[in-house]
C-alpha cells in the first residue's frame, strides 16, 4: 500500500472514530510492533533498531512525524551501513515506524543510537530503541548513559510524560518549530 493512501486511510479513520476506538487502535499497533520485533529477533538473532517519532496525542500520522522518522532512518542507515541486514519502513496507527536489523553487538549499537538522539537536531524528537539478539530492549542505563531529558524543560523526560507537565499543544508547537527549522537549513 502506498504511503499516501495509508496516511489518508488512517486520517479518515481518526476523523470518524471515537477517542476510545483511536486509543484501542494505537494500543493494537504497539502490540503489533512488539510482535514484529519479537518475530524478527527469533528469525535473525541480531540487534534490532526501531525508530519512532515522539509525537503526542492519538493522531500520529503527520508530516512532522514522517519527516522525523525518515531523516533519522537515513542517519541510522549511514551510521550502520555496512552492518544492515534488513530494513523496514511502515506507517501504522502508531505513526511512522522504521526497523533495521544490524549485525553488530547491541550495546555498541545502543551507544551510537543515543549519539544520534542527542546530537542530531531532530534526535530528541524520536525514540531510537535498540533490542539485543534475544529481542530484549537495551536501556541507556545498561550502557552507562543518563536518562533522556525533556526537550521543553530539561527535567527527566519520563517524569514529564507521566505527570503531563506540558500540554499537547505546547509539545506539538515545539516539535513543529524544530522540524520546520531543520528543513529550512
Amino acid at each position: 500500500m502506498k504511503i499516501e493512501h495509508c496516511k489518508k486511510e488512517i486520517k479518515d479513520y481518526y476523523i470518524n472514530c471515537k477517542e476510545e476506538e483511536g486509543f484501542n487502535k494505537l494500543l493494537y499497533a504497539r502490540e503489533e510492533r512488539a510482535d514484529l520485533i519479537r518475530n524478527l529477533s527469533e528469525k535473525y538473532k541480531k540487534t534490532i533498531i526501531c525508530i519512532r517519532a515522539n509525537y503526542p496525542g492519538l493522531y500520529k500520522i503527520n508530516e512532522e512525524s514522517i519527516k522525523i522518522v525518515s531523516i533519522l532512518l537515513d542517519e541510522a542507515k549511514e551510521a550502520f551501513k555496512e552492518y544492515i541486514t534488513y530494513d523496514l519502513y511502515n506507517i501504522t496507527y502508531e505513526g511512522p515506524i522504521a526497523i533495521l536489523i544490524i549485525d553488530k553487538p547491541s550495546k555498541e549499537v545502543k551507544k551510537r543510537a543515543v549519539k544520534i538522539e542527542e546530537l542530531h537536531p531532530l534526535g530528541r524528537l524520536a525514540d531510537i530503541d535498540v533490542y539485543d539478539e534475544l529481542g530484549i530492549g537495551i536501556s541507556r542505563e545498561e550502557v552507562q548513559i543518563a536518562r533522556r531529558r525533556c526537550f521543553l524543560c530539561e527535567n527527566e523526560a519520563h517524569s514529564c510524560v507521566r505527570s503531563k507537565a506540558h500540554s499537547l499543544e505546547e509539545i506539538k508547537h515545539y516539535i513543529n518549530k524544530i522540524v520546520e527549522g531543520y528543513i529550512k537549513e
